[in-house]
């Protein structure tokens, strides 16, 4: 059984970074006094106190700007020094048991599978791990602890001046007074979460500790003087926390920060499959654009396949590539977006409420595209700021009225790209619409030469224009559009038949008895059932295997694609 334990034990062991106390407390020493070692550092100051910078890569909360490096954000201090930690002669041991788990962030469901390793171990040099494996309070010990000791444990997210953790008789009788919240760290740089010791005194008792401050955020200083706590400092462990969606996520429902952009950003650069991302300045991105679509309610049977949809709206995920089906893309979406303000250096107290934080000064173009084909399906043009947060798009100046994005041959798919660009002040909608020619004083519904050949980039160069967001999704010709066509056909067919029918009387009038006109009905109403059904089976053809389509809804027939198959496809794909 010891072996066993060992065994157990041995990998943890072996994977510790600092195994020796008095080494990793000198690298703690190390880490606190470094003024350029996290975001908030020197270099923080030399990037983001011009008046033009980005307003979420230089979020700061205004009263820590001051302090770069980790002990004189801590402390409070400006000038840091080595006395802050003149007792320091523990270094806790925490360590996380990471999780398998899933949540939906930024419109996409994430599954995050259990890793390898399980445990991770904070260290002044490792490498930062991502907030949703640290979403559980972690285990802290050290092994010089006393059995008769007492400790107060706290833990400070030191980046953006929160307290996520309080407790005191610990380990013996724990009682927590603030409830552990991860670091939630929204951007790609590494923020520190500093875990920290205070020996109790045994001659007090700490039923009384007072955690209140000033402000929102939590003062370590003030919290040591109010409890007499300035010389009892004995240990300190640093967690460094990268980012993921699920913090990006919190700090959004928090309305603190919207950060689901830069997760777009990413993905563009990774997959790199449109041409306009290398010559577009990604960088410039400040929002997230929803769209959403609304599916109704509808059940039919076609191809041998039933069809049952619930009425609901169906969210873009271009995170996940994520596919639309074709029956929700006929009407324009809700298309959305609040952009936050770029030029504020206090941009947490701005951005308090984010949602009814709007611009009015800028007006937006909303562009809807295939990039492959260069085909334009929507533009619409200086749409204002409020119209553009209240899902009312429409406000703005349609130059290209929606167009369904359905693939013409079926089972084809394609990808569709919603771009946001922000407009110059100066910009008028008549420059746009002297892009596209002459026509465009009477609009552009279905198809019009204006669609066709659309230059993203050049159209961006030649008014000016700021890249504020990008989404994109799938649409593939599907079941839900081959039931269409094969309405559309049947349609078109039931009024060729009429007109034909209408020449051949011309216009003298035609006696015909009772019984003969019911037996005529009875024999249109048939034709017309067996031109209906042939149309479903040469349609459905070009969706399924024969196999597929034996049903008995369907002739069990097989329905080789031959002729009248082919000249079906041309029509479809010239329709």
């Amino acid at each position: 059984m010891l072996a066993l334990a060992f065994l157990i034990i041995l990998p943890h062991i072996g994977t510790s970074l600092c195994p020796e106390t008095k080494a990793c407390i000198d690298r703690i020493r190390r880490l606190v006094a470094d003024p350029r070692r996290f975001w908030f550092g020197e270099q923080w100051k030399e990037v983001c106190n011009g008046r033009h910078h980005n307003a979420i890569s230089c979020y700061n909360p205004y009263s820590l700007q001051p302090f770069h490096s980790l002990g004189s954000r801590l402390f409070r201090v400006k000038t840091y020094q080595a006395a802050f930690l003149q007792n320091l002669r523990i270094f806790p041991r925490v360590t996380f048991r990471v999780r398998s788990g899933s949540y939906r962030a930024c419109d996409h469901d994430f599954v995050v599978a259990e890793p390898h390793n399980v445990i991770i171990e904070a260290d002044p040099d490792m490498d930062p791990v991502e907030p949703f494996s640290t979403r559980y309070l972690p285990d802290i010990r050290w092994s010089s602890i006393s059995r008769n000791d007492t400790y107060i444990i706290v833990m400070v997210d030191a980046g953006f001046g929160t307290l996520n953790y309080l407790a005191y008789d610990y380990p013996k009788n724990t009682k927590v007074l603030r409830h552990y919240l991860p670091s939630e760290n929204f951007r790609p740089v590494t923020n520190p979460l500093v875990v920290i010791v205070f020996q109790q005194n045994p001659r007090r008792l700490y039923d009384d500790l007072q955690i209140s401050s000033d402000s929102e955020l939590f003062s370590l200083p003030q919290f040591m003087i109010e409890n007499s706590l300035e010389n009892d400092l004995v240990g300190l462990n640093v967690v460094l926390v990268s980012t993921d969606a699920y913090s990006i996520e919190k700090q959004r429902m928090r309305a603190v920060v919207d950060n689901c952009h830069s997760l777009i950003e990413q993905k563009l650069r990774r997959d790199n499959r449109w041409s306009f991302v290398a010559s577009f300045p990604l960088s410039e991105m400040d929002t997230w654009l929803s769209v959403d679509y609304k599916q109704h309610a509808v059940s039919y049977t076609v191809c041998c396949e039933q069809v049952n949809l619930w009425e609901m709206w169906l969210a873009l995920d271009p995170l996940g590539d994520g596919n639309l089906p074709s029956l929700v893309v006929l009407n324009e979406p809700r298309v959305s977006a609040v952009r936050v303000p770029q030029n504020n250096a206090n941009y947490q107290r701005s951005t308090r409420d984010f949602v009814g934080v709007v611009l009015y000064d800028h007006s937006y173009t909303l562009v809807l595209f295939e990039p492959e084909t260069s085909f334009l399906y929507w533009l619409i043009v200086d749409i204002p700021s409020a119209s553009l947060a209240a899902a009312t798009v429409a406000d703005g100046n349609t130059i290209v009225s929606y167009l369904a994005p359905i693939p013409t041959v079926a089972r084809k798919c394609m990808m569709l790209v919603f771009i946001l660009f922000t407009q110059p002040s100066t910009m008028l909608s008549s420059s746009v619409s002297e892009y596209f020619g002459g026509e465009y004083t009477s609009g552009c519904s279905g198809i019009c030469s204006q669609r066709h050949n659309f230059d993203v980039e050049q159209f961006k160069s030649l008014h000016h224009l700021r890249l504020s967001a990008v989404t994109w999704m799938r649409t593939c010709y599907d079941i839900h559009e081959a039931r269409r066509q094969i309405q559309i056909l049947s349609m078109n067919r039931s009024v060729g038949d009429s007109r034909s029918g209408a020449s051949k009387l011309g216009d003298q009038p035609v006696k015909v008895s009772k019984r003969a006109h019911e037996n005529n009905e009875d024999i249109g109403l048939q034709q017309r059932r067996e031109d209906t059904l042939s149309l479903e089976e040469h349609v459905c053809s070009l969706m399924k295997s024969p196999e597929e389509l034996s049903c008995g809804a369907i002739s069990q027939s097989s329905y080789p694609v031959g002729l009248w198959s082919l000249m079906l496809a041309v029509l479809l794909y010239h329709r």
